[in-house]
């Protein structure tokens, strides 16, 4: 039995990193003013990652579809979610040096980038749309 999404799926995995992620937004703007379709689309796409990982906890950390799925979830929100934070750690990573004391510097930067995020979304500055909410959720309860 064909597998809903299954053509849509086949082909953005046949598809390069930012066509994906074009053909995802594309499927997306189509599928939102139709029911629960867009919310379909995003399970399907996490169910296909889960098969194709072979260990479901490693499901994030796996280049899989539904890393396009965020990223196209993020642009329609049109939010600017740790824009600042993610700004902060291109200049610091930019003027960070070579070798083991970059490598220091880096995880430094790292770990700054997520305690900025975490302090703004626990005090209520940030936002995080509810379709990405919604993912989260999807990915945790696949893995």
């Amino acid at each position: 039995a064909a597998k809903p999404w299954g053509a849509l799926l086949m082909l953005l995995s046949s598809c390069p990193g930012g066509e994906r992620q074009e053909l995802l937004l594309k499927a997306l703007r189509v599928a939102a003013p139709i029911g629960d379709t867009a919310g379909q689309l995003a399970r399907a796409v996490v169910e296909d990652d889960v098969q194709r990982t072979q260990v479901p906890s490693l499901l994030v950390s796996a280049n899989g579809l539904h890393s396009a799925l965020t990223q196209a979830l993020q642009r329609l929100s049109a939010a600017s979610f740790m824009e600042r934070e993610i700004t902060i750690l291109i200049r610091e990573v930019e003027v960070s040096p070579s070798g083991a004391a970059g490598n220091s510097a880096m995880h430094l930067a790292v770990e700054n980038c997520i305690k900025s995020m975490v302090h703004s979304l626990r005090s209520g500055q940030g936002h995080v749309h509810p379709s990405l909410t919604s993912l989260c959720h999807l990915v945790y309860s696949s893995a």
